[in-house]
């Protein structure tokens, strides 16, 4: 849960203030931040209110990342993607999902 508690802490170098900061897609950061959220997602017990906060900073990172893809395809937005790959939406899609699945465990 390390990774996921650097980008919901803003960290320098995690996959959200990457993107936000410096407008650089790094996949494979937000590969372990998905990865991280499905380990999670494994544990039978969550009934701790800090896995609440944690979920939703989670959505706030993945409502981050949805307004920052609608900003780079406007073409009347400045704001341009770096080394943004072309499967982001499958990408955008796993993170949806595991936050589904969190979601339902927690509530």
């Amino acid at each position: 849960m390390i990774f996921i508690l650097e980008n919901i802490s803003l960290n320098e170098g995690s996959f959200i203030v990457e993107l936000h900061e410096y407008s650089r897609f790094d996949a494979k950061k937000l590969d372990r931040l998905i990865e991280e959220i499905e380990e999670l997602n494994k544990k039978t017990e969550l009934n701790d209110l800090d896995v609440h906060l944690v979920f939703k900073k989670l959505f706030f990172i993945y409502c981050k990342l949805s307004d920052f893809l609608i900003a780079h395809f406007d073409p009347n937005d400045l704001f341009f993607i770096e080394d943004l790959n072309e499967d982001y939406n499958e990408y955008l899609n796993k993170f949806r999902l595991a936050l589904e699945v969190l979601f339902e465990k927690l509530y």
